[in-house]
Order: structure tokens, then sequence, then C-alpha cells
């Protein structure tokens, strides 16, 4: 690569300093495909500069907010942390294993001849994470829509 051209990317560590993260986190981000990222001929990655520029003003944006109105936590984040660690079932789990966004969405009957398994330990039905983010989807459906629209 010549100079000029990686002048907008950043090695792993350059993006970690700039969003308060270890260096390992974005790796893994990268090999997740949650963050765009170029290598090198050596295998090391680079990160588009704009990407991570983006990532830090979303990151402020949520750190603003107040802890009780982010949109969003994994169930293992909701149900399986105790004391500041994740609940060893969490670990193994297929659902914190595979990153599924919402737990109550993996069917369960697909996921046979994989080397974990899911484990809910209630119906979704039951479950206070699943009761969460019905509430919380309800909520946005009576924000987004004007009270006239509602009759």
């Amino acid at each position: 690569m010549k100079k000029d051209s990686t002048k907008n990317l950043l090695t792993t560590s350059e993006a970690a300093d700039l969003l308060a993260v270890t260096p390992d986190a974005v790796r893994k981000w990268v090999q997740f495909g949650r963050l765009e990222a170029l290598r090198t001929p050596g295998g090391h990655y680079r990160i588009p500069r704009e990407v991570i520029s983006l990532i830090g003003e979303m990151k402020a944006h949520l750190e603003s907010m107040p802890q009780s109105s982010l949109p969003f936590q994994f169930c293992w984040e909701y149900c399986g942390t105790k004391n500041g660690q994740l609940d060893e079932d969490c670990r193994t789990c297929l659902v914190y294993k595979s990153l599924t966004l919402c737990c109550f969405e993996l069917n369960r009957e697909k996921v046979t001849g994989i080397n974990a398994t899911i484990h809910c330990k209630t119906d979704c039905t039951q479950c206070a994470y699943y009761k969460k983010l019905q509430d919380q989807a309800e909520q946005i459906k009576r924000t987004a829509m004007p009270e006239a629209e509602h009759h």
C-alpha cells in the first residue's frame, strides 16, 4: 500500500484508542463482520477513518442518553450477568456464540448439529427479557404514531 492511500486507514490500535476500547475488541468486531476493514499483505487489519468517526459519534450519543432509554440489551446482558460476570450457561449458549440479536427469534428446530445449545430456562412468553422487548416495541409504536391515528 502506498503511504497516501493509508492516511485514511487506521490500525486496530489507533481505532481502539479513538473508541476507548481495546485493540482486541476492534479485531473481534472485524472478525465477526461488525466493523469494515481491509487486510494488509501482512494480514493486519486497517479500518477506514470515516467508519471510526461515525462509530465514535454514535457511541457519544448513546453515552449521553439516560441508561433507561438505551434501546437494546442482548438476552445475556439482561438475564445472564451477575456481579459483572457473564453466567457460564450464557457463555456456552448458541444465542451468545452466534451474537443473535433476539434470542426468541432463533428457531430451535434449525440449530441441530451445531456444538452449542440454547440455555433458556423458560418459554419465551414467560421470559422477563421477552416481555421487556415487547413492551419497548409497544412504546415505540405509541411514540411513532400520533394519538389521532390510534382511533
